[in-house]
C-alpha cells in the first residue's frame, strides 16, 4: 500500500472511531428523540455531505444527517451512495452510511456492500460484520463463505473479522471458522490461523484452546492434514508469545512422529526472531526428529535477517560440527570473499572427514572469487586434500554449496521453505 493510502487509512480509521461511535456504539434509537429533526428532503441533504471536500466536515454532516434518518431510507441513500457518476469513491462515507445500517439491518447492509477498487480493504463489511456476528454469527459466516473470491469483494477482510470478533459472540466451537480459514491463500491464511489462536487464548485460556487444537488434529478430518498441522505449528508459536518455555514445551511435546515436523518449523522461525542463539543451540540439540537439517534452517532464517551482523559472529565463533551442515558452508564461502584466512581457519576446526571437506570446498569457491591467485596457490599445497582440490580446480568459482537463509522481509508468518516441508 502506497504511503499516501495509507495516511488515507489511518485517518478514516481516526474518524469512524470519534464521530461513528455515536453510530455504532451507542444504544437502539429511540423513534421519539433520534429522528424528530429529520430533514425535509433526507437524499438531498446527503448528497450535499457527500460532496463536501473535508473529511472533518463530511464526516459531521453525514453523522448529523444519520442520526435523524430512518431505517426505511437506508436504500434510497445506498442509491445516492452509488448511483452518483461523479463521486469519487470514499471508504469514510462508505463506513459512516454501513455502520448506520447495521445497527438494524445487517443482513440487508452486507448484502447492498459496497466494493472498494482496491484488494483486501473494504470498509463496508468491516463495519457491518460486527452487528451481525453479536445478532446471528452463523448466518453471517455463511454469508462471508458466500463471498466471491477475488481480492477485492472482500473475503480476506471479511473472514479476518470473523476471527477478531468470533470469541465476543456466543457461537462457541470456532470449527466452522476455522474450516473457512483453510479455504486461504497460504499468506492470509497463515495470518488468520494464528489471530485466531491468539483470540481464543484471550477468551479461552491457554489449556482450552489447546485441547481444542489437539481434538482437530484427530478428529477434523474436513480441515485436511495441511491445516491440521499448520495449527498445531501456529499453537506453540501462540504459546510462546506467552511464555518462550512454554512454546519450548509444545514443540518438543508434539513435535516428533511423521506429523511434527510443521510444529517444529514454526516454533524454531518465531524463537530465531527473538533470541537467535537460544534457538539455534536448542534446534541443533534436538533428536529423534524426521528434519533436523530444516529445522536447524529455519532458526537460522530467522536469526539472520534479525539481526545478520550478530548471527554471523555467532556463527562464526562455535566449532564446526555437521549439526551446523545446512548453514556453514555458505557462510564461510562468504567470508572467504572477505577474510579467507579466517574463514580457511574455523574450517580446518572441523574434525577430518566429509564435513571438513564441504567447508574446505565452500572456503576455496569463496576465495576464489576474492583473490584468485592466492587462491590457487593455497591449492597446489600438501595440506589439501586430494578430493578437495579436485573438485575447486575442476569447478573454479562455482556456485553456493548450500542453501541459506532467503533475502526478503521478515514476518512471523512466514510459510517455510518448501526444502523443509
Amino acid at each position: 500500500m502506497s504511503t499516501s493510502r495509507f495516511l488515507n487509512w489511518i485517518g478514516t480509521a481516526v474518524l469512524i472511531s470519534i464521530l461513528g461511535l455515536q453510530l455504532g456504539c451507542a444504544p437502539d434509537p429511540d423513534p421519539d428523540t433520534t429522528f424528530s429533526g429529520l430533514p425535509k428532503d433526507v437524499e438531498a441533504d446527503f448528497e450535499k455531505a457527500l460532496r463536501l471536500s473535508d473529511a472533518l466536515d463530511r464526516a459531521e454532516s453525514l453523522v448529523k444527517i444519520l442520526k435523524q434518518t430512518r431505517p426505511e431510507h437506508a436504500e434510497s441513500l445506498h442509491a445516492v451512495l452509488v448511483g452518483s457518476p461523479d463521486l469519487v469513491p470514499d471508504p469514510l462515507s462508505e463506513a459512516l452510511l454501513a455502520a448506520w445500517w447495521a445497527r438494524f439491518d445487517p443482513k440487508a447492509a452486507f448484502a447492498s456492500r459496497v466494493n472498494p477498487s482496491w484488494a483486501h480493504r473494504h470498509p463496508w463489511l468491516r463495519e457491518v460484520l460486527p452487528y451481525w456476528l453479536r445478532e446471528d454469527p452463523i448466518a453471517a459466516l455463511k454469508a462471508v463463505r458466500s463471498l466471491p473470491a477475488t481480492p477485492a469483494h472482500g473475503k480476506t477482510e471479511a473472514i479476518q473479522v470473523l476471527v477478531d470478533e468470533w470469541f465476543a459472540t456466543e457461537a462457541g466451537d470456532p470449527t466452522p471458522l476455522l474450516l473457512m480459514v483453510s479455504g486461504l491463500e497460504l499468506q492470509p491464511r497463515s495470518f488468520a490461523t494464528e489471530r485466531l489462536l491468539v483470540r481464543m487464548v484471550e477468551a479461552k485460556g491457554h489449556e482450552e484452546t489447546a485441547n481444542w487444537v489437539l481434538t482437530l488434529r484427530r478428529d477434523a478430518d474436513e480441515l485436511g492434514s495441511q491445516i491440521r498441522n499448520e495449527m498445531m505449528g501456529r499453537m506453540g508459536v501462540v504459546l510462546a508469545k506467552e511464555d518462550m518455555a512454554l512454546g519450548v514445551q509444545w514443540a518438543e511435546e508434539h513435535g516428533r512422529g511423521p506429523d511434527g515436523h510443521g510444529v517444529l518449523i514454526h516454533f524454531a522461525f518465531h524463537y530465531g526472531m527473538h533470541d537467535g542463539p537460544g534457538a539455534m543451540k536448542w534446534a541443533m540439540s534436538l533428536k529423534d526428529i524426521s528434519n533436523p537439517r530444516g529445522v536447524v534452517r529455519r532458526a537460522w532464517v530467522s536469526f539472520s535477517r534479525t539481526n545478520r551482523a550478530r548471527a554471523r559472529e555467532w556463527i562464526f565463533s562455535q566449532k564446526p560440527d555437521g549439526r551446523l551442515a545446512p548453514i556453514l558452508p555458505n557462510q564461510l564461502q562468504g567470508l572467504a570473499t572477505e577474510d579467507p584466512a579466517r574463514a580457511l581457519e574455523i574450517a580446518m576446526q572441523a574434525p577430518p572427514g566429509e564435513f571438513r571437506n564441504r567447508l574446505l570446498i565452500a572456503v576455496g569457491r569463496g576465495w576464489l572469487s576474492f583473490d584468485q591467485a592466492a587462491a590457487r596457490a593455497w591449492l597446489e599445497g600438501p595440506e589439501i586434500p586430494p578430493k578437495v582440490a579436485s573438485v575447486l580446480k575442476k569447478k573454479g568459482r562455482a556456485t553456493a554449496v548450500d542453501g541459506d537463509a532467503p533475502s526478503g522481509p521478515l514476518t512471523e508468518s512466514e510459510p517455510p521453505d518448501a526444502t523443509d516441508a
